[in-house]
């Protein structure tokens, strides 16, 4: 048994290739890569996951752990601040209770489309204020809805995408209260 400290989760990490589902880090976030894994204790000030959960999260920013107590396998101990959000079993991203999923209308670093090359974020010195579309809000979320533009900024939360086969979308995972204000 395994108990982590405060608000810290307890993540087995999901390596099977066969059934990754089409997540994807774009060249414009922090983190390289990110990972899925299953959730297999928290800590008793965690309110927001829960044992069973799958989730998505960064990890390099986790602490691996090894544990002889669970087969010598590896496991991590993660923040609830680097979890993306929760996979459900067909692959689809849905945020943490408090936090918002949204549509940023930023181009990411880098990225060639419809032969216009998108500026670097890297050329300012203070990260500006994003603007997005809010795509998908947590179960006790009440200050935004979908469909609202919003503004936020971006060293608050986590950027992700999805490869729905056809397109790649990039989407944005933020605390709700982290966001700026509410666009009319």
């Amino acid at each position: 048994m395994i108990t982590p400290i405060g608000d810290r989760v307890i993540v087995e990490p999901y390596y099977d290739a066969d059934k990754v589902f089409s997540l994807w880090i774009p060249d414009s976030a922090k983190n390289p890569m990110s990972q899925q894994g299953k959730v297999l204790a928290v800590g008793p000030e965690q309110k927001d996951v829960e044992p069973g959960d799958m989730i998505l999260y960064h990890p390099f920013v986790a602490e691996p752990i090894k544990t002889f107590l669970l087969d010598s396998k590896e496991l991590l101990a993660i923040s609830p601040c680097h979890i993306a959000g929760f996979l459900a079993p067909d692959g689809e991203l849905f945020p943490l209770p408090d936090w918002v999923m949204l549509a940023p209308e930023f181009k990411p670093d880098g990225v060639v489309k419809q032969g216009v090359l998108w500026v670097p974020r890297q050329v300012f010195e203070v990260e500006p204020p994003e603007i997005g579309m809010v795509v998908r809000v947590g179960e006790r979320v009440t200050t935004v809805k979908p469909a609202q533009r919003v503004v936020f900024p971006l060293d608050k939360g986590n950027e992700i995408g999805l490869d729905t086969g056809k397109s790649r979308a990039v989407y944005y995972t933020i605390k709700a209260d982290d966001l700026l204000a509410i666009l009319e």
